[in-house]
């Protein structure tokens, strides 16, 4: 009966009653609503098992920072928590990717410390050497977390822009950082 009443409910309105009853049943149904797009997206990253198991630390996430919700849309307020999680994968893979597997698994911390501060330069000079639409953009939506409308508001560019500068901003960053990092 109570799943019921809370099926009826708007996701903001299920996401206030969880943050001041705390009732489960409240996220379980939000959960419900968005597990199969929070995999799917996570599935545009990577494939099969890894985006399921993205999808569930994308929900993990929203229950450790439900008190960082604000009321807004409760979906854009989720797939910020995807996108972060996805990008945080991608740059443990591009970590990965520039550190051999027995140097990465014999590394000392300080090795370790200092291969990821070598990764966080080279993104940061690649980042630099983007054209400032673009370096813009990727700063608002992808590391700030801004959804597309707020990214638009922000820089001045219109929605349509605001899409194409990060299509091609990240395109550039990859090829940049498959390059040398940005050098």
């Amino acid at each position: 009966m109570k799943t019921e009443s809370l099926a009826g409910l708007t996701d903001e309105q299920l996401a206030k009653r969880y943050q001041l009853t705390g009732e489960s049943a409240c996220f379980d149904e939000l959960a419900t609503r968005y597990w199969p797009r929070v995999v799917a997206y996570c599935r545009r990253v990577v494939p099969g098992a890894e985006a399921e198991e993205m999808a569930q630390e994308t929900f993990l996430r929203a229950l450790a920072k439900f008190d960082q919700y604000r009321g807004d849309s409760f979906k854009a307020w989720l797939f910020s928590l995807a996108r972060t999680v996805c990008l945080n994968r991608v740059a443990k893979a591009d970590w990965h990717s520039s550190v051999p597997m027995d140097k990465a698994m014999t590394s000392t911390d300080g090795e370790k410390a200092r291969l990821m501060e070598d990764a966080v330069r080279r993104m940061r000079e690649a980042l630099e050497r983007l054209p400032e639409t673009q370096r813009i953009c990727i700063k608002l939506f992808d590391l700030d977390g801004y959804n597309y409308e707020e990214t638009a508001r922000l820089s001045g560019y219109s929605l349509g822009s605001v899409k194409s500068h990060l299509q091609n901003g990240r395109r550039m960053l990859r090829k940049l950082l498959e390059d040398g990092g940005g050098h």
